[in-house]
Protein backbone atom coordinates (compact mmCIF):
# COMPACT_ATOMS: atom_id res chain seq x y z
CA UNK A 1 0.00 0.00 0.00
CA UNK A 2 1.22 3.44 -0.69
CA UNK A 3 1.64 4.86 2.47
CA UNK A 4 0.32 8.44 1.55
CA UNK A 5 -3.24 6.89 0.40
CA UNK A 6 -5.76 4.83 1.65
CA UNK A 7 -8.91 3.77 0.20
CA UNK A 8 -10.68 5.69 2.84
CA UNK A 9 -8.59 8.69 3.67
CA UNK A 10 -5.17 10.29 3.07
CA UNK A 11 -2.57 9.37 5.33
CA UNK A 12 -0.62 12.41 6.67
CA UNK A 13 2.67 12.72 5.30
CA UNK A 14 4.30 13.64 8.62
CA UNK A 15 3.34 12.29 12.58
CA UNK A 16 4.12 15.97 13.58
CA UNK A 17 0.23 17.39 13.11
CA UNK A 18 -1.05 14.81 14.59
CA UNK A 19 0.84 13.83 17.49
CA UNK A 20 0.47 17.59 18.04
CA UNK A 21 -3.20 17.57 18.17
CA UNK A 22 -3.22 14.89 20.07
CA UNK A 23 -0.64 16.33 23.49
CA UNK A 24 -2.64 19.13 22.64
CA UNK A 25 -6.01 17.24 23.53
CA UNK A 26 -4.57 15.37 26.91
CA UNK A 27 -2.74 18.68 27.93
CA UNK A 28 -4.71 21.59 27.23
CA UNK A 29 -6.28 21.76 31.07
CA UNK A 30 -3.21 22.02 32.36
CA UNK A 31 -3.88 19.70 34.90
CA UNK A 32 -0.06 18.61 35.08
CA UNK A 33 3.42 19.87 34.82
CA UNK A 34 3.34 20.42 31.53
CA UNK A 35 1.86 21.16 28.27
CA UNK A 36 2.04 20.90 24.36
CA UNK A 37 -0.45 23.43 22.44
CA UNK A 38 0.14 23.38 18.93
CA UNK A 39 3.72 22.16 19.50
CA UNK A 40 4.61 25.06 21.67
CA UNK A 41 5.65 23.15 24.80
CA UNK A 42 5.53 25.04 28.80
CA UNK A 43 6.21 23.75 31.97
CA UNK A 44 4.55 24.80 35.04
CA UNK A 45 7.82 26.31 36.59
CA UNK A 46 7.32 29.54 33.99
CA UNK A 47 3.85 30.68 35.33
CA UNK A 48 1.96 30.93 38.28
CA UNK A 49 -1.58 29.83 36.37
CA UNK A 50 -0.55 26.80 35.16
CA UNK A 51 1.55 25.12 38.64
CA UNK A 52 -1.67 26.55 40.58
CA UNK A 53 -3.77 24.31 37.80
CA UNK A 54 -1.20 21.06 38.09
CA UNK A 55 -1.26 21.79 41.98
CA UNK A 56 -4.95 21.83 42.54
CA UNK A 57 -5.87 18.67 40.10
CA UNK A 58 -3.49 16.64 42.35
CA UNK A 59 -5.19 17.95 45.64
CA UNK A 60 -8.19 17.22 44.10
CA UNK A 61 -7.01 13.18 43.10
CA UNK A 62 -6.15 13.21 46.68
CA UNK A 63 -10.05 14.17 47.73
CA UNK A 64 -11.01 12.03 45.36
CA UNK A 65 -9.26 8.66 46.66
CA UNK A 66 -10.13 9.79 50.21
CA UNK A 67 -13.88 9.43 48.97
CA UNK A 68 -12.69 5.86 47.65
CA UNK A 69 -11.61 5.19 51.10
CA UNK A 70 -14.57 6.54 52.73
CA UNK A 71 -16.81 4.02 50.50
CA UNK A 72 -14.75 1.30 51.56
CA UNK A 73 -15.14 2.03 55.31
CA UNK A 74 -18.94 2.29 55.43
CA UNK A 75 -19.68 -0.77 52.70
CA UNK A 76 -16.89 -3.35 53.06
CA UNK A 77 -15.09 -2.64 56.80
CA UNK A 78 -17.73 -0.98 58.35
CA UNK A 79 -21.42 -0.86 56.70
CA UNK A 80 -23.49 1.79 58.52
CA UNK A 81 -26.41 -0.79 58.04
CA UNK A 82 -25.55 -4.33 59.92
CA UNK A 83 -28.60 -5.90 57.72
CA UNK A 84 -27.25 -4.38 54.41
CA UNK A 85 -26.55 -6.74 51.66
CA UNK A 86 -23.33 -7.63 51.14
CA UNK A 87 -21.55 -5.75 49.11
CA UNK A 88 -20.85 -7.36 45.73
CA UNK A 89 -17.41 -8.71 44.43
CA UNK A 90 -17.43 -7.04 41.61
CA UNK A 91 -17.93 -3.62 43.44
CA UNK A 92 -15.31 -4.23 45.61
CA UNK A 93 -12.87 -5.06 43.26
CA UNK A 94 -13.68 -2.22 40.50
CA UNK A 95 -13.24 0.95 43.80
CA UNK A 96 -10.15 -1.07 44.43
CA UNK A 97 -9.31 -0.67 40.93
CA UNK A 98 -10.00 3.44 41.15
CA UNK A 99 -8.46 3.69 44.32
CA UNK A 100 -4.83 2.21 42.93
CA UNK A 101 -5.27 4.04 39.64
CA UNK A 102 -6.06 7.60 40.49
CA UNK A 103 -3.24 7.41 43.19
CA UNK A 104 -0.59 5.68 40.73
CA UNK A 105 -1.64 8.81 38.41
CA UNK A 106 -1.07 11.41 41.24
CA UNK A 107 2.33 10.00 42.26
CA UNK A 108 3.12 9.89 38.02
CA UNK A 109 2.07 13.63 37.99
CA UNK A 110 3.86 14.19 41.70
CA UNK A 111 6.99 12.90 39.68
CA UNK A 112 6.88 14.19 36.17
CA UNK A 113 6.68 17.72 38.73
CA UNK A 114 10.28 17.23 39.17
CA UNK A 115 11.25 16.48 35.79
CA UNK A 116 9.78 18.80 33.84
CA UNK A 117 12.81 20.21 32.40
CA UNK A 118 13.25 16.88 30.95
CA UNK A 119 10.13 16.34 29.89
CA UNK A 120 10.22 19.82 27.70
CA UNK A 121 13.58 18.66 26.43
CA UNK A 122 12.05 15.72 24.85
CA UNK A 123 8.93 17.16 23.68
CA UNK A 124 10.86 19.59 21.97
CA UNK A 125 14.07 17.39 20.66
CA UNK A 126 10.75 14.54 18.97
CA UNK A 127 9.23 17.71 16.59
CA UNK A 128 12.86 18.31 15.81
CA UNK A 129 14.24 14.87 15.03
CA UNK A 130 10.83 14.31 12.80
CA UNK A 131 12.01 17.19 10.88
CA UNK A 132 14.62 16.45 9.95
CA UNK A 133 13.82 12.64 9.12
CA UNK A 134 11.28 14.49 7.34
CA UNK A 135 13.80 16.12 5.43
CA UNK A 136 15.76 13.19 4.66
CA UNK A 137 12.87 11.12 3.79
CA UNK A 138 12.46 13.65 1.25
CA UNK A 139 15.74 14.88 -0.23
CA UNK A 140 17.13 13.50 -3.28
CA UNK A 141 20.77 14.97 -2.18
CA UNK A 142 22.94 12.32 -0.17
CA UNK A 143 21.95 12.02 3.60
CA UNK A 144 24.72 13.80 4.94
CA UNK A 145 23.85 17.19 3.23
CA UNK A 146 20.38 17.07 4.53
CA UNK A 147 20.92 19.39 7.30
CA UNK A 148 21.65 22.01 4.65
CA UNK A 149 18.32 21.10 2.91
CA UNK A 150 14.76 22.52 2.96
CA UNK A 151 13.99 20.20 -0.39
CA UNK A 152 9.90 19.20 0.21
CA UNK A 153 8.65 16.15 -1.24
CA UNK A 154 6.48 13.02 0.45
CA UNK A 155 8.26 11.15 3.04
CA UNK A 156 7.76 7.48 3.07
CA UNK A 157 8.24 6.54 6.77
CA UNK A 158 4.26 6.99 8.17
CA UNK A 159 2.15 3.77 8.14
CA UNK A 160 -1.49 3.43 8.23
CA UNK A 161 -1.46 1.06 11.69
CA UNK A 162 0.58 4.03 13.82
CA UNK A 163 -1.84 6.72 12.70
CA UNK A 164 -4.57 4.86 13.39
CA UNK A 165 -2.98 4.15 17.20
CA UNK A 166 -2.59 8.11 17.30
CA UNK A 167 -5.86 8.84 16.46
CA UNK A 168 -7.15 5.77 19.39
CA UNK A 169 -5.07 8.30 21.70
CA UNK A 170 -6.69 11.15 20.11
CA UNK A 171 -9.87 9.97 20.45
CA UNK A 172 -9.31 8.79 24.18
CA UNK A 173 -8.54 12.26 25.24
CA UNK A 174 -11.53 13.61 24.07
CA UNK A 175 -13.75 10.87 25.26
CA UNK A 176 -12.64 10.49 28.68
CA UNK A 177 -13.95 14.13 29.46
CA UNK A 178 -16.67 13.69 27.31
CA UNK A 179 -18.03 9.89 29.43
CA UNK A 180 -17.04 12.18 32.29
CA UNK A 181 -19.69 15.14 31.50
CA UNK A 182 -22.35 12.66 29.85
CA UNK A 183 -21.81 9.99 33.69
CA UNK A 184 -22.62 12.98 35.64
CA UNK A 185 -25.70 14.21 33.83
CA UNK A 186 -27.03 10.63 34.11
CA UNK A 187 -25.84 8.76 37.04
CA UNK A 188 -24.48 11.41 39.25
CA UNK A 189 -24.41 8.62 42.10
CA UNK A 190 -21.97 6.37 39.89
CA UNK A 191 -18.09 6.32 40.59
CA UNK A 192 -15.38 7.15 39.99
CA UNK A 193 -17.65 10.52 40.55
CA UNK A 194 -16.95 12.89 43.00
CA UNK A 195 -20.75 12.66 43.98
CA UNK A 196 -20.91 9.27 44.86
CA UNK A 197 -19.83 9.95 48.25
CA UNK A 198 -22.91 12.44 49.08
CA UNK A 199 -25.08 11.29 51.62
CA UNK A 200 -28.15 11.65 49.26
CA UNK A 201 -26.70 8.94 47.07
CA UNK A 202 -28.37 5.38 48.33
CA UNK A 203 -27.26 3.80 45.46
CA UNK A 204 -25.02 3.66 42.29
CA UNK A 205 -28.04 4.32 39.85
CA UNK A 206 -29.47 6.94 42.46
CA UNK A 207 -29.77 10.86 41.00
CA UNK A 208 -28.71 12.42 44.26
CA UNK A 209 -31.57 14.53 44.27
CA UNK A 210 -29.71 16.84 42.06
CA UNK A 211 -31.35 19.36 40.01
CA UNK A 212 -29.98 19.77 36.20
CA UNK A 213 -28.29 23.11 36.43
CA UNK A 214 -26.28 21.39 39.33
CA UNK A 215 -25.42 18.37 37.18
CA UNK A 216 -24.73 20.13 34.38
CA UNK A 217 -21.90 22.77 36.80
CA UNK A 218 -20.85 19.11 38.01
CA UNK A 219 -20.82 17.75 34.92
CA UNK A 220 -18.23 20.24 33.51
CA UNK A 221 -16.04 20.31 36.95
CA UNK A 222 -15.44 16.24 36.30
CA UNK A 223 -14.68 16.41 32.40
CA UNK A 224 -12.08 18.89 33.63
CA UNK A 225 -11.25 17.25 36.34
CA UNK A 226 -11.41 13.54 33.93
CA UNK A 227 -9.15 15.25 31.23
CA UNK A 228 -6.82 16.55 34.31
CA UNK A 229 -6.48 12.77 35.45
CA UNK A 230 -5.61 10.96 32.13
CA UNK A 231 -3.89 13.47 30.61
CA UNK A 232 -0.68 12.97 32.00
CA UNK A 233 -0.47 8.86 31.35
CA UNK A 234 -1.80 9.77 27.49
CA UNK A 235 0.90 12.30 27.07
CA UNK A 236 3.52 10.06 28.47
CA UNK A 237 2.52 7.26 26.49
CA UNK A 238 1.87 9.04 23.57
CA UNK A 239 4.51 12.11 23.69
CA UNK A 240 7.64 10.14 25.43
CA UNK A 241 7.13 6.56 24.26
CA UNK A 242 5.16 5.67 21.01
CA UNK A 243 6.32 9.15 19.39
CA UNK A 244 9.78 8.47 19.99
CA UNK A 245 9.44 4.62 18.71
CA UNK A 246 7.95 5.72 15.71
CA UNK A 247 11.13 8.09 15.41
CA UNK A 248 13.73 5.80 15.69
CA UNK A 249 12.46 3.05 14.05
CA UNK A 250 12.23 5.79 10.65
CA UNK A 251 15.85 7.02 11.50
CA UNK A 252 17.34 3.61 11.65
CA UNK A 253 15.38 2.60 8.30
CA UNK A 254 16.44 6.00 6.40
CA UNK A 255 20.28 4.90 7.51
CA UNK A 256 20.12 1.42 6.14
CA UNK A 257 18.97 3.14 3.19
CA UNK A 258 21.84 5.45 2.61
CA UNK A 259 24.59 3.41 4.15
CA UNK A 260 24.72 1.45 0.88
CA UNK A 261 26.19 5.43 -0.73
CA UNK A 262 27.64 6.54 2.20
CA UNK A 263 29.45 4.04 4.98
CA UNK A 264 30.40 7.16 6.88
CA UNK A 265 26.72 8.11 7.65
CA UNK A 266 26.60 4.70 10.30
CA UNK A 267 27.79 7.54 12.32
CA UNK A 268 24.50 9.28 12.78
CA UNK A 269 23.18 5.78 15.09
CA UNK A 270 25.30 7.73 18.12
CA UNK A 271 22.07 10.14 17.82
CA UNK A 272 19.31 7.56 17.96
CA UNK A 273 21.14 6.39 20.60
CA UNK A 274 21.10 9.75 22.42
CA UNK A 275 17.48 10.01 21.35
CA UNK A 276 16.60 6.86 23.50
CA UNK A 277 18.83 7.98 26.02
CA UNK A 278 16.83 10.77 26.65
CA UNK A 279 13.54 8.36 26.04
CA UNK A 280 14.18 6.28 29.18
CA UNK A 281 15.63 8.57 31.30
CA UNK A 282 12.22 10.71 31.48
CA UNK A 283 10.74 7.95 32.43
CA UNK A 284 13.03 6.15 34.42
CA UNK A 285 11.99 3.82 37.46
CA UNK A 286 9.37 4.14 39.10
CA UNK A 287 6.92 5.63 35.95
CA UNK A 288 7.13 2.94 33.82
CA UNK A 289 6.63 0.36 36.41
CA UNK A 290 3.35 2.33 37.02
CA UNK A 291 2.29 2.43 33.81
CA UNK A 292 2.55 -1.24 33.07
CA UNK A 293 0.89 -1.92 36.73
CA UNK A 294 -1.96 0.28 35.34
CA UNK A 295 -2.35 -0.98 32.41
CA UNK A 296 -2.15 -4.64 34.16
CA UNK A 297 -4.99 -3.40 36.74
CA UNK A 298 -7.61 -2.45 34.10
CA UNK A 299 -7.09 -5.00 31.65
CA UNK A 300 -7.73 -7.65 34.62
CA UNK A 301 -10.77 -5.44 36.80
CA UNK A 302 -12.38 -4.85 33.42
CA UNK A 303 -12.01 -8.65 32.42
CA UNK A 304 -13.46 -9.77 36.32
CA UNK A 305 -16.49 -7.24 36.42
CA UNK A 306 -17.59 -8.25 32.97
CA UNK A 307 -16.71 -12.39 33.57
CA UNK A 308 -18.72 -12.30 37.22
CA UNK A 309 -20.88 -9.37 37.16
CA UNK A 310 -24.58 -9.92 37.02
CA UNK A 311 -27.24 -7.29 35.65
CA UNK A 312 -24.82 -4.48 35.14
CA UNK A 313 -25.77 -1.11 34.97
CA UNK A 314 -25.80 0.26 31.28
CA UNK A 315 -23.06 2.85 32.52
CA UNK A 316 -21.03 0.33 33.74
CA UNK A 317 -20.99 -1.73 30.41
CA UNK A 318 -20.11 1.03 28.03
CA UNK A 319 -17.03 2.49 30.58
CA UNK A 320 -15.79 -1.13 30.96
CA UNK A 321 -15.93 -2.18 27.21
CA UNK A 322 -14.14 1.16 27.01
CA UNK A 323 -11.09 0.45 29.20
CA UNK A 324 -11.54 -3.25 27.90
CA UNK A 325 -10.49 -2.26 24.35
CA UNK A 326 -8.09 0.22 25.05
CA UNK A 327 -5.89 -1.55 27.25
CA UNK A 328 -6.07 -4.32 24.72
CA UNK A 329 -4.70 -2.11 22.24
CA UNK A 330 -2.22 -0.69 24.76
CA UNK A 331 -0.72 -4.18 25.74
CA UNK A 332 -1.03 -6.03 22.35
CA UNK A 333 -0.67 -3.21 19.28
CA UNK A 334 1.79 -0.08 21.60
CA UNK A 335 3.42 -2.56 24.05
CA UNK A 336 4.42 -4.68 21.06
CA UNK A 337 5.52 -1.72 18.96
CA UNK A 338 8.15 -0.51 22.07
CA UNK A 339 9.95 -3.79 20.82
CA UNK A 340 10.42 -2.39 17.16
CA UNK A 341 13.56 0.04 17.99
CA UNK A 342 15.15 -2.91 19.39
CA UNK A 343 14.46 -5.29 16.45
CA UNK A 344 15.56 -2.47 13.85
CA UNK A 345 18.61 -1.69 15.73
CA UNK A 346 20.32 -5.25 15.67
CA UNK A 347 18.85 -5.83 12.06
CA UNK A 348 20.73 -2.63 11.59
CA UNK A 349 24.25 -3.67 13.23
CA UNK A 350 24.38 -7.07 11.33
CA UNK A 351 23.56 -4.88 8.11
CA UNK A 352 23.08 -8.15 5.89
CA UNK A 353 23.82 -8.17 2.61
CA UNK A 354 26.14 -5.27 2.99
CA UNK A 355 29.56 -4.75 1.71
CA UNK A 356 31.83 -3.70 5.00
CA UNK A 357 34.65 -2.07 5.47
CA UNK A 358 36.97 -2.83 8.71
CA UNK A 359 35.83 0.35 9.59
CA UNK A 360 32.48 0.15 9.23
CA UNK A 361 32.60 -3.65 10.68
CA UNK A 362 34.25 -2.81 13.91
CA UNK A 363 31.74 0.60 14.19
CA UNK A 364 28.47 -1.77 14.01
CA UNK A 365 30.25 -4.24 16.24
CA UNK A 366 30.15 -0.68 18.81
CA UNK A 367 26.49 -0.37 18.57
CA UNK A 368 24.31 -1.58 21.11
CA UNK A 369 20.53 -1.85 20.61
CA UNK A 370 18.25 0.79 21.54
CA UNK A 371 16.15 -0.52 24.25
CA UNK A 372 13.03 1.00 25.95
CA UNK A 373 13.12 0.30 29.08
CA UNK A 374 10.35 -1.26 31.34
CA UNK A 375 11.71 0.19 34.39
CA UNK A 376 13.53 -3.00 36.29
CA UNK A 377 16.13 -3.29 35.01
CA UNK A 378 14.98 -5.26 31.17
CA UNK A 379 13.31 -3.83 28.10
CA UNK A 380 10.72 -4.15 25.77
CA UNK A 381 11.58 -7.06 23.29
CA UNK A 382 9.26 -8.86 20.92
CA UNK A 383 7.72 -11.30 23.96
CA UNK A 384 7.29 -8.52 26.44
CA UNK A 385 3.52 -7.96 26.08
CA UNK A 386 3.05 -11.99 25.56
CA UNK A 387 4.49 -11.67 29.36
CA UNK A 388 2.01 -8.86 30.16
CA UNK A 389 -0.83 -10.43 28.88
CA UNK A 390 0.15 -14.11 30.81
CA UNK A 391 0.85 -11.92 33.92
CA UNK A 392 -3.22 -10.43 33.49
CA UNK A 393 -4.10 -14.29 32.99
CA UNK A 394 -2.54 -15.03 35.75
CA UNK A 395 -4.31 -12.35 38.08
CA UNK A 396 -7.57 -12.94 36.77
CA UNK A 397 -7.36 -16.71 37.62
CA UNK A 398 -6.54 -15.88 40.87
CA UNK A 399 -9.35 -13.37 41.78
CA UNK A 400 -11.67 -15.94 40.02
CA UNK A 401 -10.88 -18.61 42.04
CA UNK A 402 -11.13 -16.32 44.49
CA UNK A 403 -14.55 -15.48 44.12
CA UNK A 404 -15.48 -19.32 43.67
Amino acid sequence: MNPETSRFFKIPSTYTKLISIALTAASITHGFSISCINQKTRICSRNKLHLFLACASILSEILRVAIYLEWFHGHVFCPKDSNSVETSMWKQIMMFYFVEAVTIITVIKGILLWRQDEMETLTKACFDFELLINVMATSSIPVHEVYKSTTCGSPNYVSLKSVVIVFIFLGTSLGIPFMGLVLSLWMPCMPPLFTMGMRSCESWGGNGGLSLTIKIILGLFESYNFSAICGPLIYAMLGFLYYPTLLLEAWLKLLQREILNLPSIAVQYRLAQSFSNLTNFVLRTPIMSMILGWAMMAEVTTLYVFMTAQNLPYAVVVYMGAMATNMFILIQVVFRALSVPYLTSRKFARCQGQPRGKWLSKFLRSCSPLKVSVGDGNFFDRLTSLVISNMCLDMLITLLLTEA
